[in-house]
């Protein structure tokens, strides 16, 4: 049987980024993704960029990290110093309004792709030297988003208690500040 972290590392790899500014190694990132996906769930797209998270309308800082594509939802993952823990921003389709992503003009091989959800967050990530895999990377999204807006493929949602008790390993681990997990948490539990 293989284990999750070489399943992971082999979908990472078959995904493998056209990026090269040395971003195509991301051990940290790849190996949160072990105790972030769920035990079936395929790693289809990844990006590495800046992200920049914007939690119901209060803009945080900016991560260098990965976005991840799977079947079910869109992760940003940053696997920040020792010690200091990681920033996880997960977006089930469900929950995203649209994807769009827009080169700079000029001599920039920069893209810029956002990622907007349904009030609660969104993402934007200016993603460096790519043309291949920012279009994949799109392309998954909008697959699965449609997927879910038409009600074609059945996934699981976290509830509400799920998305809290992932809240609160955040919070615990130092990614989330008291006021964002008071944020998330009045949020979750009026949706209880």
């Amino acid at each position: 049987m293989v284990s999750r972290m070489n399943r992971i590392t082999k979908e990472w790899n078959a995904a493998r980024s056209d990026q090269r500014a040395g971003f195509t190694g991301r051990s940290g990132e790849r190996r949160l993704l072990e105790s972030t996906l769920g035990e079936d769930e395929p790693v289809e797209a990844w990006l590495a960029g800046k992200y920049t998270p914007d939690i119901e309308g209060g803009k945080s800082e900016q991560y260098d990290g990965v976005a991840v594509a799977t079947d079910r939802r869109v992760l940003f993952l940053k696997s920040l110093s020792a010690g200091r823990g990681s920033n996880t921003i997960v977006l089930p389709y469900q929950s995203i309004e649209g994807i769009h992503h827009a080169r700079a003009t000029g001599f920039s091989m920069i893209t810029t792709l956002t990622i907007a959800g349904n009030g609660r967050t969104s993402v934007t990530m200016t993603v460096p030297d790519s043309r291949r895999s920012i279009r994949k990377f799109v392309d998954v999204v909008n697959r699965h988003k449609h997927e879910a807006d038409s009600g074609g493929t059945v996934t699981q949602q976290a509830s509400p208690m799920e998305e809290l008790e992932r809240a609160a390993q955040l919070h615990a681990s130092g990614t989330l500040t008291d006021a964002e997990f008071q944020k998330i948490k009045a949020k979750l539990l009026s949706d209880i």
